[in-house]
């Protein structure tokens, strides 16, 4: 019965991770429409459970992916069909578990970063040229920086890619960039996860009850008991 009561109460606190697909889809749909491009949003691994808690921290950095991937990644419709890619870009998020990790991912088929024009722009600012994928993936994930010289609102308030590894830092979690000039970007994110459900003792006193972890109490006596 304890087992039971606990499983009810874990699946309580579970949520689908498919539950951000309409909110994703809305963010991108804006995003393109604004961007002057379209773009599509598939989900794998939406069956995929996690955490309440967890969901809601998610949120925002697949938000901020969502619409980076559109506003840095997915090319007009022309330029797309003349690349052989079809007219509306297609963006991806992908979930399964991997031991106790919950494994996520966010990728497009847009026109990933070119280490070369990239380094002409950093040329041009004055800073130093990235020369290897970590040094790469570092200046992307620098607080503020933007390879668009004035970028919209709509990027991220000029935040750049920042704000998500420092919220799922934040989780103990970690991001992962792979990218591939005329192919797409795809960010992966690692997070642990941790549900923990405590057995306790509910006790009332005064009119307040409390919650004491089964650990801490030695015995139980009922009223007129021996």
């Amino acid at each position: 019965a304890s087992a039971s009561l606990q499983q009810s109460l874990i699946r309580t606190r579970l949520v689908r991770i498919d539950e951000i697909r309409d909110r994703l889809n809305s963010i991108i749909q804006d995003a393109a429409r604004a961007q002057g491009c379209e773009a599509q949003l598939d989900v794998e691994g939406g069956e995929v459970t996690l955490d309440r808690g967890l969901f809601r921290q998610l949120i925002a950095p697949l938000e901020h992916l969502a619409r980076n991937a559109v506003v840095h990644g997915i090319e007009p419709p022309d330029k797309r069909l003349s690349g052989g890619k079809t007219a509306a870009g297609r963006l991806k998020l992908t979930a399964f578990v991997d031991g106790t990790d919950l494994v996520i991912g966010f990728g497009d088929d847009g026109r990933g970063v070119e280490r070369e024009e990239l380094n002409k722009i950093l040329k041009a600012r004055g800073h130093t040229p990235v020369d290897t994928h970590d040094e790469l993936q570092t200046l992307l994930f620098k607080s503020g920086f933007s390879s668009i010289d004035n970028p919209p609102e709509l990027a991220g308030l000029g935040l750049g890619l920042s704000a998500v590894p420092a919220a799922v830092g934040h989780l103990a979690g970690q991001v992962q960039l792979a990218t591939q000039p005329g192919e797409g970007t795809q960010l992966t994110l690692r997070i642990p996860q941790r549900i923990v459900v405590n057995q306790v003792v509910l006790v009332e006193c005064e009119g307040g009850v409390f919650a004491i972890p089964v650990n801490y109490v030695e015995a139980v006596k009922m009223d007129g008991a021996a």
